[in-house]
């Protein structure tokens, strides 16, 4: 389903590799997509970026849940606070 957004991201990491908007957003299409595992390594990435701070919680957010459906559920608890953390400050 959202097969040719990760095509054209990926063709716009070509050009901007560690551009960390392209990251997160190619981030999403794969936890939409169910590819949690992509997911994790292109959030991560972001994050290792310097995202724009209203991106993080977020980011955080969908690493947690990508961890939950990946069924490892320790990993996923820190994300997830981060998150709450983040969107309250």
């Amino acid at each position: 389903m959202y097969q040719k957004a990760i095509e054209d991201l990926t063709n716009a990491l070509t050009s901007k590799p560690t551009d960390p908007r392209i990251l997160y957003k190619r981030g999403l299409a794969y936890f939409k997509n169910r590819e949690f595992k992509k997911a994790v390594k292109d959030l991560y990435a972001s994050l290792d970026n310097h995202p724009f701070e209203t991106y993080e919680a977020d980011i955080y957010y969908h690493l947690g849940i990508s961890y939950s459906n990946l069924e490892l559920f320790d990993k996923s608890l820190p994300p997830l606070t981060k998150s709450i953390e983040l969107s309250y400050n």
